[in-house]
């Protein structure tokens, strides 16, 4: 609802919210009608079951996100894919 009145130069959501992969459904319905916004997924995921999600193709793929980022992340990390994605807005 908020990305009708407003829209940020990116989106940043957890993996985890109310469900254990709600993150996964938020970024799907946004990339769904906001193609061309960015979303940045962070998720402990990889800590809670030992796999590696940052560089799994599959799971950007099927969420639409532009990054997915294992936590804990270094700020210099989230800046930096930040700055990734809102270079071309510049």
């Amino acid at each position: 609802e908020r990305l009708e009145m407003v829209r940020p130069d990116v989106v940043v959501l957890d993996v985890m919210m109310e469900q254990f992969d709600a993150g996964f459904e938020v970024s799907k319905k946004i990339k769904k009608k906001y193609r061309d916004l960015p979303v940045i997924l962070l998720t402990a995921i990889g800590i809670q079951t030992g796999l590696e999600f940052s560089s799994n193709a599959d799971v950007l793929e099927v969420t639409g996100a532009d990054v997915l980022l294992d936590k804990p992340v270094s700020p210099e990390v989230f800046v930096a894919a930040i700055e990734k994605l809102t270079a071309s807005k510049d």
